[in-house]
């Protein structure tokens, strides 16, 4: 029985350096090996929107009084960056009238500007159909001929 020790001691030990070095050889190939990449992150679930998002919102026409401080603004303020709009958009069928009519205003009377706008615009409320609601007029306005 001894021997039968003694003799796997000994082929343990004539194979120790052998595998002694393909540890160590294969220790070493792994820490030249890249890491792998990260694994992808998830996405986000997509957002579904709710029928009222989906919605297109309608335009209603309104006053012009409708607009909050229409009658007490400034409106002449506001004048030369309209002025500067109208040098691109004249060149559109829809505003060529407003557009030239627009050089005839005196932009620092805000009676006149506001008298202006009544004549060649029209503002607008946003209605969501879907829920009833109606905003407040905006200012939203579309070129129009009076």
């Amino acid at each position: 029985m001894m021997k039968y020790f003694s003799e796997r001691a000994a082929a343990a030990a004539r194979l120790a350096p052998g595998l002694l070095g393909l540890l160590i050889a294969a220790g070493l190939a792994a820490c030249s090996l890249s890491p792998s990449a990260p694994p992808p992150r998830p996405r986000p679930a997509p957002v579904v929107p709710t029928p009222e998002q989906l919605a297109s919102p309608a335009y209603e026409p309104v006053r012009w009084s409708h607009l909050p401080g229409w009658s007490s603004d400034e409106v002449k303020e506001a004048w030369p960056a309209f002025l500067k709009s109208c040098r691109s958009l004249r060149f559109r069928a829809d505003w060529t009238q407003a557009c030239t009519a627009a050089d005839k205003v005196d932009g620092k009377s805000s009676r006149a500007v506001r008298a202006y706008f009544d004549r060649y615009f029209e503002p607008y409320a946003v209605v969501n159909p879907m829920a009833g609601s109606r905003s407040h007029p905006t200012g939203t306005m579309a070129s129009g001929s009076s």
